[in-house]
């Protein structure tokens, strides 16, 4: 029998089917979860939007607790989701994770990081809740450590490959030492975790798993705050922007303008080839500073290195003189070895620039930026050159010029002495004429020690070492008879080095364009050879296009061969007319008189004998002479007048010097001869070979 279910209403009961209830629950039950499915698909479509832009979604911002109505939860002026990328706080505004923190230490905050490049408009103010084009993701990286693969997951880390930050390339070849362990990358063999150098996903997986380093988003090896101080791009390290990149056509790459080109690290060498570049910000390759060459301060007291002086480790990439010395910063940092960022390098008051470009004195000269002493005087260069202006101007003296009352080149003039003159201090013959300066300034001598300071250069064609032969491209203007009979072993020529040193060498004479029996080695790595004249005159010839040369040391003036002041002098023992070349008129010249050691102003001493019989031609031609010059005899001055040509005068068998000896008379009286000569031994007397023509000194004519 159905059960029924009594309801009273007003004491009156009611009685209902079973399966009529049933029907009506089910009914309801479907309703009801008709509803609840609805409402969970709305519920999942919203956890998957991003209503304001952040680059989290609604769900993603439920679990870390953001505002999803507000795309800078913790008003840091950073979007949530940019934050949450990089792993910073979105919740906080301070330290590392606020605007202002710069976690990755390149001095660059996170706003700037993330504001790089943004475009201008990108958001618009009038919807302050939203991004309208979303989170700008193009800026730089904040953040070192990072993983990039496990970035925005809710559980960050799990699954990836790990950190393994990778500047952006191919780290493998990029000359630099990324991880620190004291190889260049190249020769590194653990390849700084790189498993491949020409991809970011070693693993093969599709994902970037080599994550760039924040400090230097591009991986250049410029932090990114410094790059974009100086108008570089961050993003990018090619071109100009790149290591290598010169905007200001300095010669100074980027990489070196961050960095002084004396750097800390140098891989156990200080040559640049094998340099390597170790990336910041920690134990990253840095200046080595101080590096003062004045104070000695630094490797090798600075010797070789560019100096810093002045705590100043970088230069302008975008301006080819940082310091505005007037010298270019490359010049500065790889040929002069200036500090590149300071005005005045040595500390002397006057600009490097000043200095390079100086002319004091004359000839004029330049001082050393590096040296706050050029000429190692007891004055600095400042306190010689008072304005610094490069000149010796009325009340200065001569910075490149001792100024003290020494004589450092020994040729009797003082050093300040010299500095007021054309003479050098340290050079004891300015212009090379083979006289030092103090004795061309003597009255005795009246020659100008600076006539001719020129020099005659010839290129190395050849050296034969086993021959001694030096091959020049030419020798026109060389003397061409180079001995001279006042050598006293002093270079003749200098070889010019490289480094711009001279190395002097003598020759014995000139060949066609080869200099012969060189005694000296040519240098390595010397192409130039230079000459002074040594008083030697060139004279141009019609058509040639040379200047003529002369020096006036050795001027002489009768062309005997003996300069002037040495013959008023009476340098070589023997006084003579400088305007007479035969000053005696014995027929022998002066210099022949002075080279046979006999006196060029008395015509009876000279070696002059066409006969050979022991008497000079004027003692036989005249009388008066001291018979010390014929060979002694009886008396002390000469009588007789022999015959110049002819060996005995008197034919009476003894030669007419033996004749001065025995005491007889040579000039005409043959009978008191005594025991004719007979040189040779064979019986007869010389006179007599002499008259029938055999040789009086060959026994077997």
């Amino acid at each position: 029998m159905t059960e029924v279910l009594v309801v009273k209403h007003d004491s009156t009961a009611r009685n209902l089917p079973r399966k009529r209830r049933s029907a009506i629950l089910f009914t309801a039950l479907l309703m009801l979860s008709s509803h609840a499915a609805f409402q969970f698909g709305q519920w999942e479509a919203l956890a998957s939007t991003d209503a304001d832009g952040d680059g989290l979604t609604y769900g993603l911002e439920f679990y870390i607790n953001t505002q999803p109505q507000d795309w800078d939860s913790d008003n840091d002026g950073l979007p949530d989701g940019w934050e949450w990328q990089y792993g910073l706080d979105p919740l906080s505004s301070s330290g590392d994770n606020g605007s202002t923190g710069d976690p990755d230490g390149d001095a660059f905050t996170n706003l700037n990081e993330y504001q790089y490049g943004i475009p201008n408009g990108w958001d618009s103010a009038t919807t302050p809740t939203v991004l309208d084009n979303g989170v700008w993701w193009n800026g730089t990286v904040p953040v070192r450590l990072w993983d990039e693969e496990s970035a925005m997951q809710i559980i960050q880390g799990t699954g990836s490959d790990g950190v393994d930050e990778d500047p952006m390339g191919n780290i493998c070849n990029d000359q630099m030492d990324n991880d620190k362990d004291g190889l260049v990358d190249t020769f590194d063999n653990d390849g700084d975790g790189d498993a491949d150098c020409s991809s970011d996903d070693d693993d093969g997986d599709g994902l970037i798993d080599e994550d760039p380093d924040g400090w230097d988003t591009d991986g250049d090896g410029m932090p990114d705050a410094w790059e974009v101080a100086n108008g570089l791009d961050p993003t990018s390290n090619s071109n100009m922007d790149g290591a290598n990149g010169d905007p200001d056509g300095d010669g100074l790459g980027n990489l070196w303008e961050y960095v002084n080109p004396t750097w800390g690290t140098r891989n156990g060498s200080t040559n640049p080839p094998t340099q390597y570049f170790r990336p910041g910000p920690f134990n990253m390759t840095g200046t080595e500073s101080p590096c003062n060459p004045v104070l000695g301060l630094g490797p090798g007291g600075c010797l070789i290195f560019t100096a810093e002086v002045d705590g100043i480790t970088q230069t302008d990439p975008n301006n080819n003189d940082t310091d505005g010395d007037g010298l270019n910063d490359s010049y500065e940092a790889f040929v002069l070895l200036t500090d590149p960022t300071a005005v005045d390098t040595d500390g002397d008051g006057i600009w490097d620039g000043v200095e390079v470009n100086g002319s004091y004195g004359d000839p004029p000269q330049a001082t050393d930026p590096r040296d706050n002493n050029t000429d190692g005087d007891q004055f600095d260069d400042g306190e010689e050159d008072l304005n610094g202006n490069g000149v010796v101007d009325p009340g200065e003296t001569d910075p490149t010029r001792i100024e003290d009352a020494g004589d450092i080149d020994n040729d009797g003039i003082d050093n300040w002495e010299e500095n007021m003159t054309c003479t050098l201090w340290n050079v004891s013959d300015t212009d090379g004429g083979g006289v030092n300066d103090g004795d061309e300034l003597s009255l005795a001598h009246s020659t100008d020690p600076c006539v001719s300071v020129e020099t005659i250069e010839k290129d190395i064609m050849d050296w034969d070492a086993t021959s001694s032969i030096l091959t020049l491209n030419s020798t026109t203007m060389l003397n061409p008879n180079p001995q001279d009979w006042r050598q006293d072993g002093a270079p003749m020529a200098y070889y010019v080095s490289s480094n711009g040193s001279l190395t002097g060498f003598r020759f014995l004479s000139i060949l066609s364009n080869t200099l012969r029996n060189v005694d000296t080695d040519r240098p390595t790595g010397a192409m130039t050879v230079i000459f002074t004249n040594f008083s030697w005159c060139w004279n141009a010839t019609a058509g040639a296009i040379n200047e003529p040369h002369c020096d006036d040391d050795y001027v002489d003036t009768d062309g005997d061969g003996l300069a002037d002041w040495e013959e008023a002098l009476g340098t070589w023992g023997y006084l003579s007319v400088p305007n007479l070349t035969d000053t005696d008129g014995d027929g022998v010249n002066d210099l022949d008189e002075v080279l046979n050691d006999t006196d060029p102003s008395n015509p009876c001493h000279n070696l002059l004998d066409s006969d050979e019989d022991g008497l000079n031609n004027y003692f036989e031609n005249t009388t008066g002479c001291s018979l010390a010059f014929g060979l002694g005899g009886n008396g002390t001055v000469d009588t007789y007048f022999t015959m110049w040509n002819v060996f005995d005068t008197d034919n009476g068998g003894v030669g007419d010097g033996q004749e001065y000896i025995d005491g007889t008379n040579p000039q005409n009286n043959s009978a008191d001869d005594l025991n004719p000569v007979d040189t040779d031994g064979d019986g007869i007397p010389d006179t007599i070979e002499q008259q029938i023509g055999t040789d009086w000194r060959d026994p077997d004519t």
